[in-house]
């Protein structure tokens, strides 16, 4: 009897909006216990250690069937005490606390900006304890900022010191509004660290219509700032990397893009990431092929020339460049919630 095996379910943790699970794949993944409930971390722990002995029977979660992580093997995993096996990835989306209100963002709701409760959310860093005391963060480890704004989270600075002290790689994805000594302290710690920032623009009335905040000079300032700490440690900034996302009618024009491209050679930047609003994708009923605006896959394509002319390093964004490198692409089908989570979750069969 072949054995099923996720290296999501053996390493890995999301502390999610409403709870903790082990599961960092694409996919939907297991039931996860609320944080709510008493004792919820053990029971998390104990619902782990069910699920990898029912993937030693062959026995797979619902909500994992079909998932590309899933694996079948005839190689008997050994326990070695499960529970003190190494976390690899550790996703902290506990929040959508933030310091601006983006048109087009997919954590944004009332308990953004000013109106956070933050009773509503919970507090990672003494569940951070738990696996640091059982010697499961080591310099493996991987741990990612998702969800709002990190910089606005109370604990942020005390979990940089946790990934500090153990060297863990680091992602963080910020709108660069509020400057933080840590984060550039975690990219000179390590060269596979990386900071994200939202640009998405050129100008400051293209930032005030896309953020919904006056704070595109503080931005371009951080920016300046977050590379000027690396080069000042004898680093190139290419784990800085500043994020451009197209919509149609709004910065998907050559003036915007030219601007964009002068801001970043001002600051210094050496590596830009291309990506397209998920929400401007579109179906076609009939034959369920997937498309995008022509006024975006041609921006979409001026910007790649202008990285080229800027000699800057250019990060794509896979699912996108699928769609437009290749026409069409069926869609596999896959629940809208999970389709929303993220670029990954699209898989492309033959092409038409």
């Amino acid at each position: 009897m072949k054995e099923a095996y996720c290296e999501h379910i053996y390493s890995s943790i999301v502390f999610g909006f409403n709870g903790y699970k082990y599961c960092n794949s694409v996919w939907d993944g297991p039931d996860f216990i609320p944080f709510e409930e008493d004792d919820a971390w053990n029971k998390n722990e104990k619902r782990r250690l069910d699920l990898i002995n029912n993937l030693k029977k062959g026995v797979v979660p619902t909500n994992c069937m079909g998932c590309p992580d899933l694996h079948y093997t005839e190689k008997q995993y050994e326990d070695n005490d499960l529970k003190r096996n190494i976390i690899n990835k550790i996703t902290i989306f506990n929040h959508n606390h933030c310091n601006c209100k983006c048109f087009y963002c997919s954590v944004n709701s009332v308990y953004s900006g000013d109106e956070v409760r933050k009773s509503l959310f919970y507090d990672v860093l003494p569940l951070l304890r738990h696996l640091e005391v059982d010697n499961r963060i080591t310099n493996n480890t991987f741990i990612a900022f998702n969800g709002g704004e990190p910089t606005m989270l109370e604990e942020f600075n005390d979990i940089a010191n946790i990934a500090l002290k153990h060297h863990c790689k680091t992602e963080i994805l910020s709108n660069g509004i509020v400057y933080n000594e840590m984060i550039s302290k975690l990219l000179i710690d390590r060269d596979d660290s990386i900071l994200y920032i939202s640009l998405d623009c050129g100008t400051n009335d293209t930032f005030k219509k896309m953020k919904i905040v006056d704070k595109f000079n503080d931005v371009v300032l951080n920016i300046k700032r977050y590379i000027e700490d690396l080069k000042n440690a004898g680093k190139e900034p290419f784990q800085i990397r500043i994020k451009y996302i197209i919509f149609p009618n709004v910065n998907d024009n050559k003036k915007e893009i030219d601007a964009f491209f002068k801001v970043c050679q001002e600051c210094g930047v050496r590596t830009v990431a291309r990506a397209v609003n998920h929400n401007d994708r579109k179906i076609n009923s009939s034959n369920k092929n997937m498309y995008l605006e022509a006024s975006v896959v041609k921006s979409y394509n001026y910007f790649k020339e202008q990285a080229e002319n800027y000699c800057m390093n250019l990060i794509l964004e896979l699912w996108a460049e699928a769609i437009i490198e290749n026409k069409f692409y069926t869609c596999r089908k896959i629940s809208p919630i999970t389709r929303l989570k993220s670029e990954f979750h699209f898989r492309f069969g033959k092409k038409y």
